[in-house]
């Protein structure tokens, strides 16, 4: 696919806003906040006793947290240092770290005995102003501390701005912990604690325990979701944002697929930042498919194919994907996205033969995502956005600090950026099916499939349950 440009699928007006914040990022904010008040390595605001080390004031100049990010030059504000934490992702984490200014909870899982759902949750925060509550996805490594503390340091930047800031009073960042059984056996998995098998959160996979709780993430997350809904807890609650990059920005955007019809579903919306492959809404592929998975490039969690042998597919929602995954996708439509793609995630992510058949790179697979929603019957809605970001690579705190993704997150309320984008038609129109190569031909691998128009997309779970063709 042709490279797009940064403006490609952003409203003017939301760019001129989000420019607007840019050139005003002055210091409106407690002085406790800013790096003019510090020298750098002290302990940052809400340190106590018994936090875990790392969680120093770090400045512009002052060198990289233990995650390796750094304070960006467009904030005037301190970074907040990641916790150190024992154990790692691979072998398991030995235990969770105390994170400065939020408190390690566990959320009650109605219906499944004694389980619990860890989170971080800023601490000291009056549930009566808040009026946006951002639930932030870890990465690949299970690493809630670390994108909790992200989150939490991009809003205290947007916070240092005279013209449009955002009321840290009025946010709350939150961050389940999605344990593995790698973490279970590890021993940072408490005794009612949910885990999972690998990373299979990410997916909406069933639980592994505690004991014979069987419980989706998706399911998991719908409660702890619901809990914001709650006007007695949170009286003014209008938002809640379901962020992620990377691994958590595929879970962001399945999720929205997985997630049914509910209440408040009105004030729900997801940002969705380089993903590493997508649960693509068609059986049409942008790149050309390799024999070794031709069987399975549609299978979840890489498509609607909810009957493959090999991948087991949660069984919460197998009945409605087989039974209506045009309904699905038409569901989906109607939410409120965000996509944020570097403009430099030129890594190739995820390497599975399903994820190379939507493009080579992070950024590839973002815009062929986009071109295959604008193929699509009446095009992409206006509620679904591509931002793509600046000399910014696979990063997760510049992704997420960029002012535009700020203005997302933590200040626009509009569900809709205008009317929707139709792609063009000889690009749509080109090709009609989906192309199989060999493993072995050079010629079918990689930059063969680049620049392949997408041709008429059809919606399908799979060749048992036929075909809806979407037309134009």
């Amino acid at each position: 696919m042709a490279r797009r440009t940064t403006t490609a699928a952003t409203a003017p007006s939301t760019i001129a806003a989000a420019c607007l914040f840019l050139a005003t990022l002055t210091h409106a904010i407690d002085p406790m906040w800013l790096q003019s008040s510090y020298s750098g390595g002290e302990n940052p605001p809400g340190w106590q006793e018994g936090d875990s080390p790392g969680q120093t004031v770090f400045l512009t100049d002052g060198g990289s947290d233990v995650s390796g990010n750094y304070q960006l030059p467009s904030c005037p504000t301190i970074l907040i240092g990641s916790a150190q934490v024992n154990g790692d992702p691979d072998s398991g984490w030995q235990g969770l770290p105390t994170v400065v200014g939020m408190d390690l909870a566990r959320f009650p899982l109605a219906g499944y005995g004694d389980a619990v759902l860890p989170y971080y949750i800023e601490r000291g925060k009056n549930t009566m102003n808040i009026k946006r509550a951002l639930v932030v996805q870890p990465g690949k490594s299970r690493d809630a501390w670390k994108y909790g503390n992200l989150a939490r340091n991009s809003m205290i930047c947007a916070a240092a701005n005279d013209s449009a800031p955002v009321n840290m009073d009025e946010v709350l960042v939150t961050a389940p912990m999605w344990f593995s059984d790698a973490d279970q056996a590890a021993g940072a998995v408490g005794e009612t604690d949910v885990y999972f098998k690998s990373n299979r959160w990410y997916e909406g996979g069933m639980s592994r325990g505690p004991g014979d709780v069987e419980i989706s993430s998706v399911t998991a997350l719908d409660q702890f979701i619901g809990s914001f809904m709650n006007r007695e807890v949170y009286p003014n609650l209008e938002t809640v944002v379901v962020l992620g990059h990377s691994l958590g920005a595929q879970f962001a955007q399945r999720y929205a697929l997985m997630r049914d019809a509910q209440d408040g579903d009105d004030r729900v919306r997801y940002w969705i930042g380089n993903p590493g492959s997508f649960a693509w809404l068609t059986t049409a592929r942008p790149e050309t498919i390799q024999s070794s998975c031709a069987d399975s490039y549609n299978a979840w969690p890489y498509g609607g194919n909810a009957t493959d042998p090999i991948r087991q597919f949660p069984s919460t929602f197998k009945d409605e994907f087989e039974g209506d995954w045009s309904g699905v996708v038409s569901r989906y439509l109607t939410r409120t996205l965000r996509h944020a793609q570097g403009e430099a995630d030129d890594g190739p992510g995820d390497t599975h033969c399903e994820a190379q058949a939507q493009g080579s790179t992070h950024l590839e697979r973002g815009q062929n995502f986009q071109s295959m929603l604008e193929c699509m019957d009446r095009g992409r809605p206006g509620n679904i956005v591509f931002d793509y970001i600046p000399d910014t690579s696979h990063q997760d705190y510049p992704m997420m600090a960029h002012p535009l993704s700020q203005y997302r997150l933590f200040l626009e309320t509009d569900t809709s950026t205008g009317d929707a984008t139709v792609g063009d038609e000889a690009t749509c129109n080109a090709a009609t099916t989906t192309t199989v190569g060999d493993d072995d031909d050079d010629d079918n691998n990689g930059a063969a499939g680049r620049g392949r128009t997408m041709g008429a997309w059809t919606i399908a779970a799979g060749m048992a349950l036929g075909a809806v063709t979407v037309g134009w």
